[in-house]
C-alpha cells in the first residue's frame, strides 16, 4: 500500500508540474500573441496618423500649386504624374512618413481631383492610404460670352479692333455704341462694324444690362459679392498711387488677381508683359482706372469695376474677353480677341473645396 501511495503521489506531482508547464507555455504564447496584436495596432495607428497629416498637407499643397499639378502634357485626358521631395516619402520626427499623389477621376476633366495620402509606420511594416476628392469652385463661374461686354456706353477710337470669329457678336452693351477713327470689329457673322456704321455683330442699348445695379451685374459673372470675391482672389493689390503692374504680373498664370486703385490713381502697364497663357489664363479684376502705356498681352478675362477710361496710348491685347461695369472710353486699345478655348480654361482658376462624403481610408 505504501508503494502504491508513493506512485500515486509521484504521478500526481508529475501531472501538476506538466499542467504548470503547459499553462506557462500557453501564457507565454498568449502574451506573445497579445504583444503582436498591440504592435500591429500601434503601427497601424502610426501609419494612419501619418496618412491623415499628409492628406491635410496635400490638400493645401494642391491649392497653392494647382497650376503646376493640373498639367496634361501628353493630352491623354489625365493629369501627368506630379512628384517632388515636398510630397514624396516625407518623414516625420518619429520616422513615419507619407507620400501624396494626385489624379483626376473623370477623363479630360481637371476641376475634380482625387488626393491620396499613403502613410507608412516607422518600421515600414504597416501602411494606410486615405483619400479625399476635391472640387474647384471657379473664381468666375460665368465668363463673358462676347469679347467686350459693357453695362452702359461704349466709345472707341484709334486703331483698336474687337474680334469674334467664333460666335459672331463682338460688342454687347446697355447704352450707346460709338466707333470713330479706325476703331472696328471683325466678325464671322457680319462684315464688321466701324465708324461708317454698326452691323449686326454689335448689340447695344440693351436694357437687360443697363437696368442692372452694379452689384447685380457683378454677381451675374462671379456668382457672389465683391467683398467675398476679393477675399478669395489668389493675388490682391491695394494702392493709392499710380502703380505699374507690368513687372509685378508678368509671367503670372492661372491666378485670380484683384487690384484696388484708390484716390483717383491708376493701374498702369507701362512695360512689356504677358499675363496668363492659353492653357492657364487669369482673371484680372481692376477696381479703379486701368491705363495701358506699354505692350501688354493678357490671356483670360478682364473685369473693370466702374468706368474704363483708357488713354494710355500703349498696346493692350486681351485674348479671351473684357467686361466693364460702367462705360468704356478708349483710344488705341484694347484689342480684344474672343477665345472660347482660353475662357473655358478659367474653370481651373478658383479655390478647391472638399466634396462631402468622399473621404475614405480604403
Amino acid at each position: 500500500m505504501k508503494h502504491q501511495r508513493g506512485y500515486v503521489l509521484l504521478a500526481t506531482s508529475v501531472m501538476i508540474l506538466l499542467g504548470i508547464a503547459i499553462t506557462a507555455l500557453l501564457t507565454t504564447k498568449t502574451v506573445d500573441f497579445d504583444q503582436k496584436i498591440e504592435n500591429n495596432f500601434y503601427r497601424t495607428s502610426q501609419s494612419f496618423m501619418a496618412a491623415e497629416a499628409g492628406l491635410e498637407y496635400g490638400l493645401a499643397y494642391l491649392e497653392a500649386n494647382k497650376t503646376a499639378i493640373l498639367v496634361d502634357a501628353n493630352n491623354d485626358g489625365f493629369i501627368d504624374t506630379y512628384t517632388n521631395a515636398q510630397i514624396t516619402n516625407v518623414p516625420f520626427s518619429n520616422n513615419t512618413s507619407y507620400t501624396i499623389t494626385y489624379s483626376n477621376p473623370v477623363y479630360n476633366s481637371f476641376n475634380r481631383i482625387t488626393v491620396s495620402s499613403k502613410g507608412t509606420a516607422d518600421n515600414n511594416t504597416s501602411s494606410t492610404t486615405v483619400v479625399q476628392i476635391m472640387q474647384i469652385y471657379p473664381f468666375v463661374p460665368a465668363p463673358t460670352p462676347v469679347p467686350l461686354l459693357v453695362k452702359n456706353n461704349v466709345n472707341l477710337s484709334g486703331s483698336l479692333t474687337i474680334t469674334n470669329t467664333t460666335t459672331g457678336t463682338t460688342i454687347w452693351n446697355g447704352g450707346d455704341t460709338i466707333l470713330s477713327g479706325s476703331a472696328s470689329t471683325a466678325s464671322n457673322t457680319s462684315s464688321g462694324s466701324n465708324s461708317a456704321g454698326l452691323q449686326t455683330d454689335v448689340v447695344h442699348n440693351d436694357s437687360s444690362l443697363s437696368s442692372l445695379s452694379s452689384d447685380q451685374f457683378f454677381s451675374d459673372f462671379f456668382g457672389t459679392t465683391k467683398t467675398l470675391a476679393q477675399q478669395s482672389a489668389d493675388i490682391t493689390y491695394t494702392n493709392s498711387s499710380t502703380t505699374n503692374y507690368s513687372g509685378l504680373l508678368n509671367g503670372v498664370v492661372g491666378k485670380s488677381i484683384w487690384i484696388n486703385q484708390t484716390g483717383g490713381s491708376s493701374a498702369g502697364f507701362s512695360g512689356n508683359a504677358t499675363i496668363g497663357s492659353p492653357t492657364n489664363p487669369v482673371v484680372l479684376v481692376v477696381n479703379g482706372s486701368l491705363q495701358a502705356n506699354g505692350s501688354t498681352r493678357i490671356y483670360g478675362m478682364v473685369y473693370i469695376i466702374g468706368d474704363w477710361n483708357n488713354s494710355g496710348g500703349g498696346t493692350l491685347d486681351i485674348i479671351g474677353g473684357a467686361v466693364v461695369e460702367g462705360s468704356i472710353t478708349s483710344t488705341g486699345s484694347p484689342n480684344i480677341t474672343y477665345s472660347t478655348t482660353v475662357l473655358n480654361q478659367l474653370n481651373k482658376v478658383g479655390s478647391f473645396v472638399k466634396v462631402p462624403g468622399t473621404w475614405r481610408d480604403f
